[in-house]
């Protein structure tokens, strides 16, 4: 027993000599650039403490506030900002509304089932493990009212445009209104934020059946308008106004007419003035008399119907209201006859008239002014004045006019042709006859006008004789002597 006792205690002393030899063993091996095998190096274990990582802060969510152009036809769309790659939850209170992952950009959106009113709004973000990252405190907001259905005015014969049929309503601010005819789409328009949409649509005068779709900005419908039966007025034809002449001055003022629309009602216009009305006859035709004075004016018509609503407006036109002819109470007596005198429109000729006989006929001058010789006896006469054309027809009448022939006039002299009348310049397609027609409303006076030049010509050397009645040229200077006395 004891001796096996010592043999254990010899064998673990030569076990610890080795121990302490090895190190001793290692060091000489490594002075004599000898490899050591790794299993024979000692190694020691140092303990190390876990770091935690450094926490980062992360913003909270935002959500904009919707207003009612974030309806959509599956619900209220939602919306705002928050760390990319997250998940926002939208929570009503303690009513989860709905989630969205946060885009590369930062923004997210969902679309949630909330009724109009007033909500308190929270918005969580979460990772993807769903812990809590950030929170955005309850937000007070206010549900806009579900989208309305969009409405369509009943179309009148006012909303005729030379465009096509203006067609309008009501719908969701923002919203994109669609019209159709069945099947056929019309036009669209978007609706302003007062609530109201119009477009002009190429619709045929009749019957339709026409619908309003209200759209998303996405192109989703929100809402319709079921089908409406309308029936589209025939096109109305703008009025027109006829430029008036000289014919049209009558001694209770201008006559004035043009087109229209059978049975609509004419207003026509001066500028900011209302001149007066008439009523389109059956014939599309419309005249009135107006009270306006000789000069430039500018006139437009309107076309109106019963209730007084514009059906149809002209562009304005700039028209020039011909001077009427005047006549001047008090008669000269001259040497060479009883001179009645005037005014009137240049150009035009005028035949003056005691009752039913024509005293004469006399031409307007270019200054607006004219003058007759006649052989009226002493006395007062009531002489009118009218305007013919070159074919003598009447284009309009002076009312009859007081005039007083002073006593005194003696035997007319022989007439000087020199003295009364005016110069003319021959143009194409002149010749005597015709100008005796003209000035004196009878063509067998050309020899009043032959005569009368001639007699200029012998004391002014601007005016050439004439040798031949036949024969007188574009540009040659004619003297028209003043229309003689008598019919």
């Amino acid at each position: 027993m004891n001796q096996s006792r010592g043999g254990f205690c010899r064998l673990y002393r030569l076990a610890g000599a080795l121990l302490l030899l090895l190190p001793i063993l290692f060091l000489l091996l490594r002075s004599r650039g000898l490899q050591v095998p790794r299993a024979f190096v000692p190694t020691v274990q140092v303990p190390t403490t876990a770091v935690p990582p450094t926490a980062v802060a992360v913003a909270a969510p935002n959500l904009k506030v919707p207003s009612a152009a974030d309806w959509t036809a599956d619900g209220l769309r939602l919306a705002g900002t928050g760390l990319p790659g997250s998940t926002v939850e939208v929570w009503d209170g303690a009513t989860r509304i709905g989630t969205a992952v946060v885009g590369t950009d930062g923004l997210w959106s969902l679309v949630g089932k909330l009724g109009a009113g007033a909500h308190k709004l929270s918005v969580r973000l979460l990772d993807a493990a769903g812990n809590l990252l950030s929170e955005l405190p309850s937000v007070d907001i206010d549900v806009p009212a579900a989208i309305a259905v969009p409405t369509l005015n009943l179309p009148s014969v006012a909303d005729l445009t030379p465009n096509g049929l203006k067609l309008g309503g009501t719908g969701q601010p923002g919203a994109t209104v669609e019209l159709w005819d069945g099947v056929t789409k019309i036009g669209t328009a978007v609706v302003g934020a007062d609530g109201l949409w119009s477009l002009v649509g190429k619709l045929s005068a009749g019957a339709h059946k026409l619908s309003v779709r209200l759209l998303d900005a996405a192109g989703k419908l929100l809402s319709e308008l079921p089908s409406v039966d309308i029936d589209v007025p025939a096109a109305i034809a703008v009025p027109t106004l006829n430029l008036p002449s000289v014919a049209d001055l009558t001694p209770n003022g201008l006559k004035l007419g043009g087109t229209g629309q059978p049975g609509a009602t004419v207003e026509l216009w001066d500028g900011a003035t209302k001149i007066g009305t008439a009523v389109v006859g059956a014939d599309g035709l419309w005249t009135l008399l107006s009270k306006l004075g000789a000069g430039a004016h500018r006139l437009a018509l309107r076309m109106v119907d019963a209730g007084g609503m514009t059906l149809g407006q002209s562009e304005a036109v700039d028209i020039t209201v011909p001077t009427p002819a005047t006549l001047t109470a008090a008669a000269e007596v001259t040497a060479d006859g009883v001179l009645l005198s005037g005014t009137g429109e240049p150009g035009t000729t005028l035949e003056v008239w005691d009752g039913a006989t024509r005293v004469g006929t006399v031409a307007v001058g270019a200054d607006g002014s004219w003058g007759l010789l006649s052989d009226l006896a002493a006395g007062a006469y009531k002489l009118a004045v009218r305007a013919v054309d070159a074919a003598g027809n009447l284009l309009g009448e002076l009312a009859a006019v007081d005039v007083t022939v002073p006593a005194g006039q003696g035997p007319a002299p022989v007439e000087d042709l020199a003295v009364h009348g005016q110069q003319y310049i021959v143009q194409p397609g002149d010749w005597l006859i015709k100008l005796a027609q003209r000035f004196y409303g009878n063509r067998e006076l050309y020899t009043r006008i032959v005569d009368g030049t001639n007699a200029k010509a012998a004391v002014d050397s601007s005016f050439e004789p004439i040798t031949n009645p036949d024969l007188i040229y574009v540009g040659q200077k004619l003297w028209i002597p003043a229309a003689p006395g008598g019919k």
